[in-house]
């Protein structure tokens, strides 16, 4: 919503339109700037329980086929490398495709008998090759998360890493110093998270034409913020060394 059509391929900077919806980013990151802290760490919750749930479904059919799921992939890969006379196949094992089967039948006086039967099981032809596939999937992509955890958590400690984020989505135009500004300028941890996270969401959304434009809108707001600030502070002290003479 914030960003419009600010991604658009082909734009004009100079459009009233595009300055227009820069302008509302600025208005709309200094009236709720330190708000999206929790915002933030709620997303950051959000890809821990991905890994979480990468791991569960693992162990859960790991449970289901018997214990048999953790080494699946890796038994079939040396399966193959072993000689003919000495492999046992792990497909065969997991999922055999004729096994042995009991049948109950009620015999001409009544009482039941117990006949014994080979039963040929052709849908495990398929499963086999389904739960090789989901066990390089599931695998594949707990390596995939956990990894971007770690890059989360180098993130979350790095501030120069942050700023240099957010820099990379505007190209070389983008000065590092104006980032650093607009992300220090909340006081408390919590916030520059939050307004980090909101930053470099819209920062790599946007056309990267448009970047360095807001980033200069936010950093020109921030100083005059200061700079008005600055003259409240002076003025103040003006009219207490005016009382104090008086």
């Amino acid at each position: 919503m914030l960003i419009g059509n600010l991604n658009e391929p082909y734009m004009d900077k100079k459009d009233e339109g595009v300055q227009e919806q820069i302008t509302t980013i600025v208005t709309y990151f200094k009236a709720h700037r330190g708000g999206h802290g929790r915002y933030a760490f709620r997303f950051f919750l959000c890809e821990v329980w991905n890994f979480v749930n990468v791991i569960v479904q693992i162990y859960f059919i790991d449970f289901f086929l018997g214990g048999e799921f953790q080494t699946y992939g890796t038994d079939v890969f040396n399966y193959t490398g072993l000689e003919a006379e000495d492999r046992p196949d792990p497909m065969a094992r997991v999922f055999p495709k004729i096994t042995k089967c009991t049948f109950h039948k009620y015999g001409a006086s009544g009482t039941v008998e117990k006949k014994d039967g080979l039963c040929v099981l052709p849908q495990n032809i398929i499963n086999e090759k389904i739960f090789l596939f989901i066990w390089f999937w599931l695998v594949f992509v707990a390596v995939v998360t956990g990894m971007f955890l770690i890059y989360r958590i180098v993130t979350l400690a790095g501030g120069k890493l942050r700023v240099a984020l957010i820099t990379v989505h505007g190209g070389k135009s983008v000065l590092r110093g104006d980032v650093s500004a607009i992300l220090d300028a909340s006081p408390a941890w919590f916030d520059k998270i939050g307004d980090w996270f909101l930053l470099n969401l819209i920062c790599k959304n946007l056309n990267v034409l448009v970047v360095n434009d807001l980033i200069k809108g936010l950093h020109k707001d921030l100083d005059s913020n200061n700079s008005n600030t600055e003259t409240l502070k002076l003025y103040d002290n003006k009219l207490q060394t005016q009382t104090s003479q008086v």
